[in-house]
């Protein structure tokens, strides 16, 4: 596991703080309705980074499920994309008008789901500046064909982390929706796996039994706190 995925995760923590910092890079906070994150800069690279939710389960039922399809083929979360556009323009001119060769969008919980959203948008533009995604407990927000065009674009650069108990990367139905990336999976012993695809499916069942439980249990597993731990651990034993 690459190093830049430990630097991602406190990034991801840090847009939690109500005056984000990050040391050698210009931070600038953004806020729009319930949605906030900031970008930092740091020579020709940028962060778009988001700030996410502990209680994503809850807000995920509030949220229009339905799909709007994207320019460049496949259907997004309506929820989530209508969430994006409030801050959308603002981020635009950051990166449109920006000097960067780098960016990286992150996210934790419902953040991710945002940074993955801000990532498919930019696909098609600046095709010489390399784009990194990273989250971490992200719930689906886009189809099959969504998740392929992610794949063919960001083939080696779009790695998303999830952890045993926690229910919010198996939402919203896996029938509508689907996940783009490479998955760095943690057990409940908090050492990374490469689960099988009925392990992701047994889990999955498992992550929604702990929910209904044991509340508290998957709220742990959902902690972007609990995220960081698991991968700095990892990081230190590799």
């Amino acid at each position: 596991m690459e190093p830049m995925i430990g630097f991602a995760a406190r990034m991801a923590l840090e847009a939690y703080s109500d005056q984000p910092n990050v040391e050698g890079f210009i931070v600038r906070p953004f806020t729009s309705g319930h949605v906030q994150g900031f970008t930092a800069r740091q020579g020709d690279m940028i962060w778009i980074v988001f700030c996410g939710t502990n209680d994503a389960a809850d807000w995920l039922d509030n949220l229009d499920v339905d799909k709007e399809m994207m320019p460049f083929g496949g259907g997004v979360h309506a929820g989530f994309n209508h969430a994006l556009d409030e801050v959308w323009e603002n981020l635009l001119s950051v990166l449109d008008h920006g000097r960067w060769n780098e960016a990286h969008f992150v996210g934790h919980s419902l953040g991710g789901a945002l940074a993955a959203l801000a990532a498919s948008r930019m696909l098609r533009s600046n095709f010489s500046r390399r784009k990194f995604l990273w989250t971490f407990g992200q719930p689906r927000c886009g189809d099959a064909t969504w998740a392929q065009t992610m794949d063919l674009y960001l083939p080696d650069t779009c790695t998303r982390v999830f952890n045993a108990g926690d229910m919010v990367p198996h939402l919203p139905t896996v029938l509508r929706f689907s996940h783009a990336g490479r998955a760095v999976f943690f057990d409940h012993d908090g050492l990374r796996a490469n689960p099988s695809k009925w392990h992701r499916l047994s889990e999955a069942f498992r992550a929604m039994v702990t929910f209904r439980k044991a509340p508290l249990a998957m709220l742990h597993a959902h902690s972007m706190r609990t995220y960081l731990i698991n991968v700095m651990n990892s990081l230190e034993n590799s």
